[in-house]
């Protein structure tokens, strides 16, 4: 079962365009979950891009500390949502090489984390449409009435 993914240095720059207000230029794409959250060197540590989340946060001091974690069961579901990504392999959902799992609705939208929610996505358009939708939405307030977010290419 695939849990991780590597892309190319183009399809991550092209993937983190919308996301530069939060994941800084100098930081590195390292590997991927198959959720399309991104694992980036920064500063001589490693951070973790959280699209669930829209966030941008230390994960591990080494590259040694990121392994021993993805190697640990707390590990795989916390930042690789691994029973989740292997339900939707075995039920079929086999991602092609430039894909990655995405919700249908966003859960920062109201969506659920269920496997009802999840379809296969390009990793350059899911991750750029949510780095807009997450800079559109960040300041707002728990609970605000979402009517509308702007998407560009």
């Amino acid at each position: 079962m695939e849990l991780i993914k590597k892309f190319s240095k183009k399809q991550y720059d092209q993937a983190l365009k919308s996301w530069r207000w939060l994941v800084p230029e100098e930081a590195v794409p390292l590997l991927t979950s198959t959720f399309g959250d991104i694992f980036c060197a920064h500063r001589g540590m490693i951070f973790f891009l959280d699209l669930v989340n829209g966030t941008f946060e230390l994960v591990a001091q080494t590259m040694d500390d990121l392994e021993k974690r993805l190697n640990s069961s707390k590990g795989q579901e916390d930042l690789l949502m691994a029973t989740l990504s292997m339900t939707l392999q075995k039920s079929g959902l086999i991602l092609a090489p430039h894909e990655i799992f995405d919700f249908k609705k966003t859960p920062k939208l109201g969506g659920v984390i269920s496997v009802d929610n999840i379809h296969k996505m390009d990793f350059i358009t899911a991750v750029h449409v949510l780095g807009q939708i997450h800079q559109q939405i960040k300041d707002l307030p728990p609970g605000t009435e979402i009517s509308e977010v702007n998407i560009t290419k």
